[in-house]
């Protein structure tokens, strides 16, 4: 007989489909093998002994006997109490009937010495076959049926253990994953908090855009700025509240730097409560899976700048044509009164009246060159040059190793000095690049890498620092490739080229 089990298939322990029976009476075992023997695969034993060796035996082969049927009075051997007692001691699980008599020991007695007691049933003598029949298939059922539900526990604790343990690991990999994202986070909040407090004190306005040109960020200085607008200008677009000639000329600047992925150094003219402001502003693409996804910008104000230097411009007009007439007096009255006695007097004031328009010219040539300035994408447009031009400031030689130093100037307008603002600004804020940079590449942070490779290409470009804007490429080029090696190859060239 088969039994499923959990969708597989389970042999009972019996020969030829049939349970084992016990018989272990010495008076009528013709008897029991006329009613059973045709159904069941039967032991008859005359003697206790026998009948222990018999239940022994079958658990050695693993065929183990269903249902015992003892005579309590067993002459020879243990007798009806002990045989089931010894019995259950070897096979729990097998089925006994005690054959009883009105001589016999009581069932309770019988009771108290063997168990479990759900295992044992009395039949009282006489009997018939239709009894011992029942008995039979009945307590071979519960037998099989115990079996059946013992082999399903067993499979069921087994399954139980293995999912518990399962579970154990997967306890274990969840705690690990979740103490690696609190310290993720904790990286996270400590990164944002230094982000937010670096741009809240940035003198200059900063901003991001997304892909749309939304605006998604703005700064504290925008804030002031911009004053009770800053707000509503999160989540819109440029065209949302500037004119239609600005917002294109910033949306066209916005898509050469998400096109072409590179830095952007303009002059915008934008218009802040009622009053047209010139913005000196650096767009920069930020990367995200190494392609650009955000568009990033720093804008400084000059407008008092570009105003001082009208004022300047005005004031050098003014005073030029009174300065040269001043000398050219002073050299007619000197030629004049060549033989008097005040010409050393008359040398005197000619020579100071040209040391005080060189004087003059140094203190006026301290600005920018720039006028009306339009939206063009050049640094500093100049309209209205003086008709002669005061020679330029000598106050970086035209160039250094590494260094196009007339070539950036140029870019800016000619303004030496703005030029070296910005180069100071440079060696202080990329000295600790290589080291940074290398922290990035050991931890595998290769997006972040990348990024600020890009930013030193821009920056080494704003500066015509030649040699070290093509290192800071080919280190571009190679962070993409993720290889820690090759990366680290190519930061030596870019740390020498900063170094010298």
């Amino acid at each position: 007989m088969n039994q499923n089990l959990c969708g597989s298939k389970i042999m009972d322990d019996f020969q030829d489909g049939r349970l084992r029976i016990l018989i272990a009476d010495h008076e009528r075992a013709i008897l029991y093998r006329k009613m059973l023997s045709s159904s069941y695969d039967l032991v008859l034993c005359h003697q206790g002994d026998e009948a222990v060796k018999a239940v022994e035996r079958s658990l050695g082969e693993k065929r183990p006997f269903a249902v015992a049927f003892l005579d309590i009075q067993m002459h020879i051997g243990p007798d009806g109490v002990e045989l089931p007692e010894r019995i259950h001691k070897l096979d729990p699980s097998t089925e006994v009937v005690i054959i009883t008599d009105d001589s016999a020991v009581s069932s309770e007695k019988i009771a108290y010495h063997v168990s479990p007691g759900d295992k044992l049933l009395h039949l009282q003598k006489p009997f018939s076959a239709f009894e011992i029949q029942q008995l039979a298939s009945v307590l071979g059922t519960k037998w099989q049926e115990s079996r059946r539900i013992g082999k399903i526990h067993k499979e069921l604790k087994n399954q139980v253990e293995k999912q518990s343990a399962e579970l154990a690991r997967l306890d274990k990999e969840l705690r690990k994953q979740i103490a690696k994202r609190k310290r993720s986070e904790a990286v996270l909040r400590e990164s944002r908090e230094i982000f937010y407090s670096f741009m809240k004190y940035l003198p200059a306005m900063s901003f991001i855009k997304d892909r749309k040109g939304c605006y998604i960020y703005l700064n504290e200085t925008c804030k002031k700025v911009f004053g009770a607008n800053t707000a509503d200008r999160i989540g819109k677009t440029d065209d949302e509240f500037l004119p239609i000639q600005v917002a294109q000329q910033l949306k066209a600047n916005d898509r050469i730097v998400m096109t072409e992925g590179k830095v952007l150094n303009i002059l915008e003219t934008i218009e802040i409560r009622d009053e047209i402001r010139y913005l000196l502003v650096s767009k920069f693409p930020i990367f995200k899976n190494g392609k650009p996804f955000f568009l990033g910008g720093i804008a400084t104000d000059i407008t008092d700048k570009i105003h001082a230097e009208k004022q300047r411009r005005v004031l050098r007009k003014k005073i030029h044509p009174l300065m040269n007439t001043i000398i050219d007096m002073c050299e007619m009255i000197t030629d004049m009164a060549a033989y008097t006695e005040h010409r050393e007097s008359l040398d005197t004031i000619f020579a100071s009246a040209k040391s005080l328009r060189v004087l003059i010219n140094e203190i006026l040539d301290i600005g920018i060159e720039v006028d009306e300035p339009g939206f063009k994408n050049i640094a500093f447009p100049v309209e209205d040059a003086a008709e002669s031009p005061d020679p330029e400031p000598q106050v970086l030689p035209d160039s250094l190793p590494g260094l196009n130093i007339r070539e950036a100037v140029k870019r800016l307008g000619g303004n030496w000095y703005l030029y070296a603002d910005i180069f100071v600004f440079f060696c202080d804020d990329k000295k600790n690049f290589a080291r940074d940079f290398r922290a990035f590449v050991e931890n595998e942070e290769f997006e972040i890498a990348l990024i600020n490779a890009h930013a030193l290409k821009g920056s080494a470009a704003t500066i015509s620092a030649t040699r070290l804007n093509k290192a800071a490429k080919a280190l571009e080029d190679i962070c993409k490739s993720k290889n820690k090696a090759q990366i680290l190859d190519l930061l030596g060239p870019v740390a020498d080229a900063i170094e010298h």
